[in-house]
């Protein structure tokens, strides 16, 4: 197990003007009452951001080409810093503002997306630079659309043979996140929504004849590299913003709520946290061994400001790598729930990414479907995602939280990521719950027996053994 290790506290010579500020707030794991009975972990939120573009190296090039097609003036800036920062405060993958009556844009990852998506997001950007209050996605979408036919990057044949997009609707592509692009934008294919494929269909003649002459040649010079994993880009971008961190005193989670979050606090350091990466979450570890009889000796919980960062921006609440053993928690405390809302969910969270390394049933199969088509797309049968939601519903309950508490987390865990898999949970709970109050008792699932302790007994429970909720 190695050594815990220390944020690199940083001189003032070698503080950024661009940083991210984190708070870390000691959370208790347990639902206990007793202060001295209770046991407590880090938990971490982004507080605030300072991005500063003036030390920046334009990229000239872009902005004459952005201007040539759209004669839109705008300082073109390809920082991985700066985007890395919008990735994890605004879950963004590129971004356009104007300031002092100056455009500013900041160009999505070249390596993430496909090359006519790219440059389609470029002049989406310049659309909300020209446009601000316009919120028609469709004339946007037209928009660059039209500018990829005038800089000759694309035919009206592309657009007429495109695939039909589900919604009517275009999403914006500059407001894709790392985790959205992953999952929609995989193929270099182009989606619109029939409305405007219908608009070229009609109007294609004309506005063929429009750009004839405007067509600049040899627009197929901007060639772009193959895209790559966005988990490879995240833990870039998280290396890249945790050189220079501002790091909060630790607070605790009862005094969130009386604190401000862009407060100015004497005591704040700016650090290098990078070293963190490689830092244990014993507290979770012991938690887990505490409530299974798993001995789980050669696997690590990973749970510190580095993994929250990368995490955060792939919108991940933890992840298990069943090849290594090992298994990494985001741990955000989220402002807007309660002290006991964030615990259960941190519970859940882990529980769950325990049960893909220790459940028979909750492990990922060698050439089964991927994490995402398990959330979001199996709606029939039972997958290994079900399996570790029952688990953690279990662990919880042997943790003696309320059916109802768990019922109103998975409510707020349904909401904010949508996941088909959170509503089987759902159900699940519900189910359990209308057993509980017509039985007063509830019985150990046949394929959970022989995991949990009985801690009055000092064995494990049996499968289908009855246990009494208190």
């Amino acid at each position: 197990m190695s050594k815990n290790k220390e944020p690199v506290i940083l001189s003032k010579s070698k503080i950024s003007s661009t940083y991210v500020t984190l708070d870390t707030i000691h959370t208790p794991l347990t639902l206990s009452n007793n202060k001295n009975e209770q046991i407590y972990v880090d938990t971490y939120r982004v507080a605030d951001v300072n991005i500063n573009v003036c030390n920046l190296k334009h990229e000239y090039a872009t902005e004459q080409f952005i201007y040539r097609i759209t004669g839109v003036c705008c300082n073109v800036y390809d920082s991985t810093l700066v985007r890395a920062c919008i990735c994890l405060t605004k879950q963004v993958c590129c971004y356009a503002w104007t300031e002092r009556k100056q455009n500013f844009m900041i160009l999505p990852d070249s390596r993430l997306l496909p090359a006519n998506v790219y440059w389609i997001t470029v002049f989406e950007l310049v659309y909300k630079l020209k446009y601000p209050q316009s919120n028609n996605s469709n004339k946007c979408l037209v928009y660059a659309l039209n500018c990829m036919l005038k800089s000759g990057m694309s035919t009206l044949d592309d657009y007429i043979s495109a695939n039909k997009s589900q919604s009517i609707q275009h999403r914006l592509l500059y407001m894709y996140s790392l985790h959205a692009i992953s999952r929609c934008l995989g193929s270099n294919i182009l989606q619109i929504p029939e409305s405007v494929r219908r608009y070229y269909k009609i109007f294609g003649k004309r506005l063929k004849r429009k750009y004839k002459k405007e067509q600049m040649p040899g627009g197929h010079v901007f060639h772009l590299p193959k895209p790559i994993s966005e988990h490879a880009i995240a833990e870039e971008y998280a290396n890249e913003i945790c050189k220079c961190i501002k790091l909060n005193p630790p607070i605790e989670a009862k005094d969130v709520a009386k604190c401000n979050t862009k407060r100015k606090n004497p005591k704040a350091q700016f650090a290098d946290i990078r070293k963190m990466s490689d830092n244990i979450g014993t507290t979770y570890l012991c938690m887990y061994l505490y409530r299974c009889g798993e001995p789980a000796r050669c696997g690590n919980i990973y749970s510190n400001p580095w993994v929250f960062v990368k995490n955060h921006m792939l919108q991940l609440g933890g992840g298990a790598v069943l090849r290594t053993v090992q298994i990494y928690l985001e741990s955000e405390f989220l402002i807007e729930e309660t002290v006991v809302e964030n615990t259960i969910r941190l519970l859940f969270i882990l529980y769950h990414e325990c049960a893909h390394l220790y459940h028979w049933r909750a492990k990922q199969r060698y050439g089964y479907m991927s994490s995402e088509e398990a959330h979001y797309v199996k709606n029939r049968g039972a997958t290994y995602e079900h399996h570790a939601h029952k688990f953690a519903i279990w662990c919880l309950i042997m943790d003696e939280v309320p059916i109802e508490l768990i019922i109103n987390m998975l409510f707020g865990l349904n909401d904010k990521r949508q996941h088909h898999s959170h509503k089987v949970a759902l159900r699940y709970s519900r189910w359990l719950a209308y057993l509980n109050n017509k039985y007063s008792k509830l019985h150990i699932p046949a394929d959970l027996g022989y995991i949990f302790i009985n801690h009055e007994k000092r064995c494990l429970y049996k499968p289908n053994e009855e246990i009494v909720i208190k």
